[in-house]
């Protein structure tokens, strides 16, 4: 298989500085970021207030 194009190649730098400005967020994978899908309301209410038990 060929070398990858430099610029298939995101640093980690550059995605963390991407993912300070963007309001989608994204996943970073071997160099590569993807986007997640949204989270529902259901499971915002839940993450910002976890259950106590």
């Amino acid at each position: 298989m060929p070398p990858a194009h430099p610029r298939d190649y995101l640093s980690v730098e550059d995605y963390l500085a991407g993912e300070r400005e963007s309001e989608q967020k994204y996943e970073y994978v071997d160099g590569k970021a993807y986007a997640m899908a949204g989270a529902s309301a259901n499971h915002n209410r839940i993450w910002q207030h976890p259950p106590q038990g």
